[in-house]
């Protein structure tokens, strides 16, 4: 029995090391973001009133001013689904997807252009208004942020961060909705987003988040 203590005491300082390993290792992983295959590809849905989407099987029912999360998919066809409308989505490698559900009922799928730059956040205007070319305008810069956004379509820029902007939808150089206080972050991106028809126009602003 006395031969064998060295034996058990070398066990158990074993198993000690063991353990905490094991804990090391799970306290890393809450530490981390998951890390998405570089080969892989995003896709979201913009669907405003809408109460629940699918993208590649993944029900999403929660939706922040109409707006989901970016959706971790493989590159291949993707199914996409809102409220009872579908489509099929061709998905690149390497690529950011939105897909629109306007009004009314119309989808249409977009290409994002997101650089995650470590000095600028990326910015995404969609009109989704019966405005045929609409403007985001910056009046601290007195300059246009974007310009020309057609009715249904999008535009991206990546502007300087960290940095706090207003901005303005304009339409033919009428302001027709304002965006206050939209905070641009370094390697993030805001999404923003006109709405209305007829004279009645309003607008909002999102953090873009991701699922994995």
């Amino acid at each position: 029995m006395v031969q064998l203590r060295p034996y058990l005491a070398r066990l158990l300082a074993l198993l000690a090391t063991g353990l905490a390993s094991a804990a090391a290792a799970q306290s890393d992983n809450g530490l981390y973001a998951p890390v998405p295959d570089p080969e892989s590809s995003f896709v979201r849905v913009i669907a405003p009133g809408a109460s629940v989407a699918t993208v590649d099987q993944v029900a999403i029912d929660q939706f922040d001013q109409g707006v989901t999360p970016y959706i971790n998919v493989d590159p291949g066809q993707v199914g996409v689904s809102s409220d009872g409308q579908t489509v099929d989505v061709s998905i690149a490698q390497r690529s950011y997807y939105t897909v629109v559900v306007g009004a009314d009922g119309a989808v249409s799928t977009l290409s994002d252009e997101i650089t995650s730059s470590p000095a600028k956040a990326d910015l995404m205007f969609y009109n989704l208004s019966d405005i045929e070319t609409a403007d985001l305008f910056v009046p601290q810069a007195k300059a246009n942020a974007l310009t020309g956004v057609e009715a249904g379509s999008a535009q991206s820029v990546a502007l300087k961060a960290p940095l706090t902007l207003d901005f303005e939808v304009q339409a033919e150089g009428e302001t027709i909705a304002t965006i206050p206080a939209v905070e641009l972050r370094r390697r993030e991106g805001v999404t923003l987003v006109v709405l209305g028809s007829g004279g009645d126009y309003s607008a909002f602003y999102q953090n873009n988040s991701y699922r994995y």
